[in-house]
Protein backbone atom coordinates (compact mmCIF):
# COMPACT_ATOMS: atom_id res chain seq x y z
CA UNK A 1 0.00 0.00 0.00
CA UNK A 2 2.62 2.40 0.95
CA UNK A 3 4.88 1.75 -2.55
CA UNK A 4 1.80 2.44 -4.22
CA UNK A 5 1.06 5.62 -2.31
CA UNK A 6 4.52 6.59 -3.47
CA UNK A 7 4.12 5.52 -6.58
CA UNK A 8 0.82 7.54 -7.24
CA UNK A 9 2.70 10.57 -5.99
CA UNK A 10 5.38 10.68 -7.51
CA UNK A 11 3.39 10.40 -10.29
CA UNK A 12 1.14 13.41 -10.03
CA UNK A 13 4.71 15.12 -8.78
CA UNK A 14 6.10 14.19 -12.25
CA UNK A 15 2.86 15.19 -14.24
CA UNK A 16 3.36 18.83 -12.51
CA UNK A 17 6.62 19.14 -13.25
CA UNK A 18 5.60 18.48 -16.83
CA UNK A 19 2.78 21.17 -17.42
CA UNK A 20 4.19 23.40 -14.79
CA UNK A 21 7.56 24.05 -16.45
CA UNK A 22 6.36 25.54 -19.70
CA UNK A 23 3.85 27.78 -17.58
CA UNK A 24 6.82 28.91 -15.15
CA UNK A 25 8.98 29.47 -18.41
CA UNK A 26 6.58 31.76 -20.25
CA UNK A 27 5.65 33.62 -16.63
CA UNK A 28 9.31 34.11 -16.70
CA UNK A 29 9.52 35.63 -19.82
CA UNK A 30 6.73 37.90 -19.74
CA UNK A 31 8.32 39.26 -16.34
CA UNK A 32 11.44 39.71 -17.95
CA UNK A 33 10.04 41.64 -20.86
CA UNK A 34 7.97 43.83 -18.80
CA UNK A 35 11.17 44.83 -16.28
CA UNK A 36 12.80 45.53 -20.23
CA UNK A 37 10.16 47.76 -20.34
CA UNK A 38 10.13 48.82 -17.10
CA UNK A 39 13.68 50.44 -17.82
CA UNK A 40 13.30 51.31 -21.17
CA UNK A 41 10.50 54.18 -19.99
CA UNK A 42 12.53 55.23 -17.06
CA UNK A 43 14.17 58.76 -18.33
CA UNK A 44 18.50 58.82 -17.41
CA UNK A 45 19.03 61.97 -15.74
CA UNK A 46 20.84 64.26 -17.07
CA UNK A 47 23.20 64.58 -14.44
CA UNK A 48 23.42 64.37 -10.95
CA UNK A 49 19.90 65.39 -9.21
CA UNK A 50 20.00 68.47 -6.91
CA UNK A 51 18.26 66.91 -3.93
CA UNK A 52 17.60 70.73 -2.31
CA UNK A 53 15.89 71.76 -5.34
CA UNK A 54 14.33 68.52 -7.04
CA UNK A 55 10.86 67.99 -6.90
CA UNK A 56 9.10 64.75 -6.32
CA UNK A 57 8.83 63.35 -10.05
CA UNK A 58 12.50 64.16 -10.29
CA UNK A 59 13.70 62.22 -7.06
CA UNK A 60 11.53 59.32 -8.09
CA UNK A 61 13.52 58.65 -11.27
CA UNK A 62 16.40 58.00 -8.48
CA UNK A 63 16.92 54.07 -7.68
CA UNK A 64 15.00 53.15 -4.44
CA UNK A 65 13.17 56.34 -4.49
CA UNK A 66 8.93 56.09 -4.92
CA UNK A 67 6.66 58.49 -4.18
CA UNK A 68 6.60 58.11 -0.32
CA UNK A 69 10.46 58.79 0.02
CA UNK A 70 10.37 61.81 -2.48
CA UNK A 71 7.83 63.35 -0.18
CA UNK A 72 9.83 62.71 2.72
CA UNK A 73 12.82 64.24 1.13
CA UNK A 74 10.78 67.14 0.52
CA UNK A 75 9.42 66.94 4.18
CA UNK A 76 12.62 66.87 6.03
CA UNK A 77 14.19 69.90 3.55
CA UNK A 78 11.23 71.79 4.07
CA UNK A 79 11.13 71.30 8.20
CA UNK A 80 15.04 71.46 8.40
CA UNK A 81 16.51 73.74 5.52
CA UNK A 82 18.41 72.25 2.69
CA UNK A 83 20.91 69.36 2.60
CA UNK A 84 24.53 70.23 3.45
CA UNK A 85 26.14 66.46 2.13
CA UNK A 86 24.49 64.29 0.07
CA UNK A 87 24.98 62.07 3.42
CA UNK A 88 22.44 64.18 5.38
CA UNK A 89 19.97 62.12 3.01
CA UNK A 90 20.25 59.59 5.62
CA UNK A 91 18.97 61.73 8.46
CA UNK A 92 15.32 61.58 6.13
CA UNK A 93 12.94 58.92 7.57
CA UNK A 94 13.46 55.19 5.41
CA UNK A 95 16.84 56.17 3.98
CA UNK A 96 19.47 53.89 5.42
CA UNK A 97 23.05 53.38 4.74
CA UNK A 98 22.05 51.35 1.51
CA UNK A 99 19.87 53.16 -0.51
CA UNK A 100 22.08 56.07 -0.04
CA UNK A 101 24.97 54.03 -1.46
CA UNK A 102 22.68 53.34 -4.19
CA UNK A 103 22.51 57.10 -4.63
CA UNK A 104 25.13 58.53 -4.26
CA UNK A 105 26.72 59.64 -7.74
CA UNK A 106 23.25 60.24 -9.10
CA UNK A 107 22.47 62.74 -6.32
CA UNK A 108 24.04 66.57 -5.42
CA UNK A 109 23.32 68.97 -3.07
CA UNK A 110 24.17 71.84 -5.23
CA UNK A 111 26.72 74.32 -4.73
CA UNK A 112 27.32 74.06 -0.97
CA UNK A 113 28.71 70.69 -1.52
Amino acid sequence: MKQKFLWLALGIFAVGCVIGAPVWADHHEAAEKMAEAADETMPEAAGPIDINMADAAALQTLPGIGETKAAAIIAHREANGPFATVDDLQNVTGIGEKTLEKLKEQITVGASE
